[in-house]
């Protein structure tokens, strides 16, 4: 009995050609089934590869907009950098002072600079004769002294390190005023310094100038009472003249002129009482010929 697809025992009377040929059908239904295998595998994969163009629209069309977020972490970002290298000090500078035309002695270091020491703007570097030798920002080299009246670039220096230190030297023009000079003395007090004040030879040269400045004024006074004295005698001349001319007053003779101008130069000459009592004669007389 024989079933179709499978195969049965050897059965007696089979020989070896009827073995044979259940081998080869048994190999052509293998191949048969794996062609319709094959068959359908590249069908499926034909099919999964063709689309309709709504389905291709459907699959390229752009997604529906929404809101995207993203975590955000606030954080200081930094690098860290690493360099090697040699710290030494540097080339020494030179610090020279200018001589000062107020101060004629000789400059004595009375305090060197601590080594090793920082200095910002307004610290004391050293001290020179007792004058601490201040240290301020800026480009103009300090050249002169500056004193009140003085006007310049190095002015405004100093007015502009006076405001970044804390004091008020007012407006900031260049111009070395009262407002100035006091700013400059709140510094050094705070500083524990006594503000810089005239020297003996600046203070001897004032006091020949006010000798000089009331002897200037003693002669000035004595030249405006000369003058004073002077139109006095001139308005009472024109008075006798213009009463002579009009026959009010008779003319004085060549003697009595002569006699009268004599007698009233040492009269000026001697003292003031006379003078004046000599003046008072003249007008009296005026007065009576003009009453006449």
């Amino acid at each position: 009995m024989r079933f179709r697809g499978f195969r049965r025992g050897p059965e007696k009377g089979d020989g070896p050609a009827s073995a044979a040929g259940v081998v080869r059908k048994n190999r052509a239904l293998a191949v048969g089934l794996g062609a319709v295998s094959l068959s359908s595998r590249v069908s499926w994969g034909t099919a999964t590869r063709i689309r309709s163009p709504a389905e291709v629209a459907a699959r390229t069309a752009p997604p529906t907009p929404s809101a995207i977020t993203v975590p955000v972490e606030k954080r200081a970002l930094s690098s860290d950098v690493v360099a090697r290298g040699t710290v030494r000090y540097g080339t020494p500078i030179s610090v020279v002072l200018p001589a000062s035309s107020i101060r004629k002695t000789n400059a004595i270091l009375t305090s060197a600079p601590v080594k090793g020491k920082d200095l910002t703007e307004g610290s004391v570097a050293f001290t020179v004769s007792g004058r601490p030798a201040f240290v301020l920002q800026g480009a103009v080299p300090a050249y002169r002294d500056i004193g009140p009246g003085a006007v310049g670039g190095d002015v405004r220096q100093l007015q502009e390190a006076l405001v970044r230190l804390g004091f008020k030297p007012g407006r900031t023009d260049g111009v070395y005023d009262a407002r100035t000079g006091l700013a400059v003395a709140a510094w050094y007090l705070k500083g524990g310094w006594t503000p810089s004040g005239p020297s003996d030879e600046q203070l001897a040269a004032l006091r020949s100038a006010q000798a000089d400045w009331f002897s200037a004024e003693s002669d000035l006074l004595g030249a405006q009472e000369s003058l004073s004295a002077a139109r006095h005698d001139s308005d009472i001349a024109r008075q006798k003249a213009a009463l002579a001319a009009k026959g009010l007053l008779p003319p004085p003779s060549p003697a009595a002129t002569a006699g009268g101008a004599a007698s009233r130069r040492p009269v000026h000459a001697a003292a003031g009482t006379a003078t004046a009592t000599a003046t008072a004669t003249d007008d009296d007389a005026i007065a009576k010929a003009a009453a006449a």
